[in-house]
């Protein structure tokens, strides 16, 4: 149930105060902003309100350079046509009063003959009296008239200027709103990148947490298999020693021809089964290291680049080969350089970890056998691996100087020594080292050709 009380006054204002079923007030302005109420928890903040609003409306006609009015006070009023008529009675009697003093009409009427000059001067005084006195008020009537429309007219242009104000005010309030939206959507939007940022930090966490556990997984099979591989190679060894026909205890490969060190190797079964082990060693970090995400072991894979982690593991097991080893391991491989070949990946993973790098290659190239020279297993194998295969050898840099140096001085020796050698594989270390004018120039060579 709403209950009313005494009305607030301020400024020639009154406002409603009605108290509210929910124990609020509720009021509003009278003659301004008629319909439009406010609400408030208490008395004291209700009359509050009221103050405000019209502080507001004076401070809007201050701004406007206007004349504060109450619009709704602003009614039509009727006494001033009022006391126009009570002054052109008055006027009229007093006039009428004057004439009949001046010119009594019984002393006209007891005579026996009328004086129509009497009419005729009294129509005359009249006319001239009253025409003047109704043009005046007629005159007053319209100025009066002009007033009223002229303030009707501001009122109507204050009315304008209010509700201008109101629809600015409106458009402000609309302009905060949608700024305050678009502050809220910018709010929203870095939360969702915050979230997305976090989202991708969690995923990049989770990838390298995935990722050290593979490996870890992969380490540990690793160095299970590397101890495995060290065994072998001990075993390899250990089983050659005190046999000198053993190829395993030959000093290099340069001491033997390609055809009888790769019959030295196919004779012996444990070196076969140690080859055959450390192929799958090295096969086993190219497959299963974590940059190999499709653990792939085709020969584009074989030929692309590696990395310097991956490249670590196979300078692990590359470090416990001797001298010796790594020379006939070279050679077991040299056949692979054909796509066609059993050997051929092996080869590939020879040239990808760089595996002959600590070979020494700073050898003879050739040996004699019945007055004439052939290229000896190094020299195959220089003829059959790239560069890649070597890595940063320094003995290889050293037979370049020596083999570019060799072939500045023209002589028949020299000659000879490259027509022996004949031509390198398309690619390899020996081809680069020969393409020299002098070289493809000398005699020997058309006959290659």
């Amino acid at each position: 149930m709403r209950t009313r009380f005494r009305d607030f006054k301020y400024k020639g204002f009154t406002g409603t105060v009605e108290r509210l079923e929910d124990g609020s007030f509720s009021g509003k302005v009278n003659d301004l902003n008629e319909g439009f109420s406010y609400l408030a928890p208490s008395h004291s903040e209700l009359e509050v309100q009221f103050k405000n609003r019209v502080d507001y409306f004076y401070e809007l006609c201050t701004m406007l350079g206007v004349e504060p009015e109450i619009i709704g006070r602003v009614k039509s009023r009727s006494w001033p046509y009022f006391l126009l008529f009570l002054i052109a009675v008055f006027v009229m009697a007093g006039l009428l009063w004057f004439y009949a003093h001046e010119f009594p009409l019984s002393e006209v009427a007891s005579q026996s003959n009328s004086k129509l000059d009497w009419f005729d001067k009294s129509g005359s005084f009249f006319n001239n009296y009253s025409a003047p006195l109704l043009s005046f008020l007629s005159f007053m009537g319209l100025l009066f008239t002009i007033y009223q429309q002229n303030r009707s007219h501001q009122l109507s242009l204050k009315e304008l200027a209010l509700t201008r104000e109101e629809l600015e005010l409106t458009r402000k309030e609309i302009e905060k709103t949608t700024i305050a939206n678009e502050e809220q959507a910018e709010a929203l939007r870095q939360q969702v990148v915050e979230a997305q940022s976090a989202a991708a930090e969690q995923k990049a966490l989770a990838q390298e947490q995935r990722k050290a556990t593979q490996i870890q997984q992969f380490e540990t099979s690793f160095y299970a298999l590397l101890a495995e591989h060290n065994q072998a190679l001990t075993e390899l060894i250990n089983a050659a020693k005190g046999n000198n026909d053993d190829i395993v205890n030959i000093s290099s490969i340069a001491f033997y021809s390609m055809h009888d060190c790769l019959k030295e190797i196919q004779d012996n079964a444990q070196l076969c089964r140690y080859f055959r082990m450390l192929y799958q060693i090295l096969k086993f970090v190219v497959t299963n290291h974590v940059s190999n995400l499709n653990r792939d072991f085709s020969n584009e894979y074989l030929q692309s680049d590696v990395s310097e982690e991956e490249k670590r593991y196979a300078s692990l097991i590359r470090a416990m080969l001797p001298q010796n080893v790594l020379g006939i391991l070279a050679v077991n491989c040299c056949a692979g350089y054909e796509p066609e070949h059993s050997y051929h990946k092996y080869f590939l993973v020879l040239q990808r970890y760089s595996f002959l790098e600590h070979l020494n290659v700073d050898t003879a190239l050739t040996y004699r056998e019945m007055d004439y020279r052939h290229p000896n297993a190094m020299a195959i194998v220089i003829q059959s691996y790239s560069p890649t295969a070597f890595g940063t050898s320094e003995s290889l840099v050293k037979l370049e100087k020596k083999f570019r140096k060799y072939l500045e001085y023209e002589n028949p020796e020299s000659d000879h020594i490259i027509f022996v050698l004949g031509k390198g594989k398309k690619g390899s270390v020996y081809e680069k080292m020969t393409k020299i004018e002098h070289a493809w120039n000398c005699p020997f060579w058309a006959v290659l050709n």
